[in-house]
């Protein structure tokens, strides 16, 4: 993984108390999103953990994060991030490497990041162990990632204090990536502050019912009632006005004519009552509503299974790219079904126009571009028809190697 250079500004994380400021490139944590997420998605009830080494600078009351490395991690003991003894070897042979790494120059190791896709925001005994053992210098930093399904992922920040001490629970201070985090945005020299959460999902509103008593008692409106900030306001309906009333029907329980009353003041005369109507019958009840509703709660369950399961079948929204050079130009690959069906799928270079894929492209996963100079950043976008599948990947151009020196690859994501 190359340096992260930060395409859309930082954003800005403060301690409680005021002491420390944090800021982060949010391209950098953008990426790191994308990886929590693919492995939350890889299998069900939580996924696959992931964990990262962040890299950055430090002064007396301030850190900037700019870069990261993945950590290795073999999952010997399960999908949650649980380090196994060959894992912490290599990783204090990746940390005791980085200072040789050319794409690392002027940055330090400053903490680490560890998705929590299985559990709350909270640093585990295990893993304070090894914060402790491996990141001991005051400032250093803990990110707790947390995806979720339906809301946005949530980045809890730990950070060590001059007496070495550092909080577990990250989950009531938490910050989500602005919508502002865009690649074409240019550099904030002032950083927007992160936003927070709320761990709260439910707000409740409450509205005063008490009722206005001094309206005169001669006053009438025939408006709709007009609820004001604070109160409801009662809104007598007019009074009905006074018209002759018919007087009531004789109660007939036979065939014969009804009488008519002889001073009904009426115009027109009753008319005759047919017979079939004259019998009062007692309504049975149906069991049809309740049926009616039964079918309907079956519809609408069988209607969110299906619906889930269609998600579900989705391809996942990170596609992994991979790019080589190859005479002169570059060979963009990813896996042929993200692409395959789809109706619409293009490619970006460096943030400029975006280039449609043929069907023969999308159907076999790769496409060949001219290869600009220097660093080449690449977007790939595929248009599912329920939601978009997006991938990045940064091709970083390093120094010929000497002739004795076996060559190695660039690709990073």
């Amino acid at each position: 993984m190359s340096i992260q250079e930060p395409a859309g500004g930082y954003a800005l994380w403060i301690s409680s108390d005021g002491s420390l400021r944090v800021s982060y490139s949010l391209a950098l944590f953008s990426e790191i999103d994308a990886l929590v997420n693919d492995g939350y998605r890889r299998i069900a009830h939580g996924g696959i953990e992931t964990g990262g080494i962040l890299f950055g600078t430090t002064n007396e009351n301030s850190v900037s994060i700019e870069a990261y490395r993945p950590i290795e991690c073999q999952h010997a003991f399960g999908p949650s991030f649980v380090l196994s003894e060959s894992d912490l070897t290599a990783l204090r042979e990746q940390l005791a490497a980085s200072d040789a790494d050319p794409e690392l120059r002027g940055l330090k190791p400053i903490g680490w990041f560890l998705g929590h896709t299985r559990s709350p925001l909270q640093l585990s005994d295990r893993e304070a162990a090894w914060f402790d053992s491996f990141f001991p210098q005051p400032r250093s930093l803990t990110v707790l990632v947390k995806p979720e399904r339906f809301h946005p992922t949530r980045f809890g920040f730990l950070v060590r204090t001059g007496q070495g001490q550092v909080e577990r629970d990250a989950s009531q201070n938490t910050a989500i990536l602005p919508l502002s985090s865009q690649a074409a945005a240019p550099i904030n020299p002032q950083p927007p502050p992160s936003l927070p959460v709320s761990d709260s999902r439910d707000d409740a509103e409450t509205v005063d019912s008490s009722l206005s008593e001094n309206e005169p008692p001669s006053s009438i409106s025939t408006g709709p009632a007009v609820i004001s900030a604070g109160e409801v306001t009662r809104v007598r309906s007019p009074q009905p006005s006074r018209t002759p009333s018919l007087p009531p029907l004789p109660l007939v329980t036979t065939d014969a004519e009804p009488v008519m009353p002889e001073k009904s003041g009426l115009a027109f005369p009753y008319a005759r009552l047919a017979p079939e109507r004259t019998r009062m019958k007692r309504a049975e009840p149906s069991a049809f509503g309740v049926q009616s509703i039964g079918i309907l709660f079956l519809a609408a369950v069988l209607g969110c299974i299906a619906g889930y399961w269609a998600y579900r079948q989705l391809p996942s929204p990170v596609i992994p790219v991979n790019v080589r050079e190859q005479n002169g130009q570059l060979q963009v690959e990813w896996p042929p079904a993200q692409t395959r069906n789809v109706d619409y799928a293009a490619l970006q270079v460096n943030d400029g126009q975006w280039v449609s894929l043929s069907d023969d492209q999308k159907a076999i996963g790769q496409a060949v571009i001219s290869a600009p100079s220097g660093d080449v950043k690449i977007d790939l976008l595929a248009k599912h028809w329920l939601r978009d599948s997006r991938g990045i990947v940064r091709y970083i151009r390093t120094a010929r190697p000497s002739p004795n020196t076996a060559p190695s690859g660039s690709n990073q994501r």
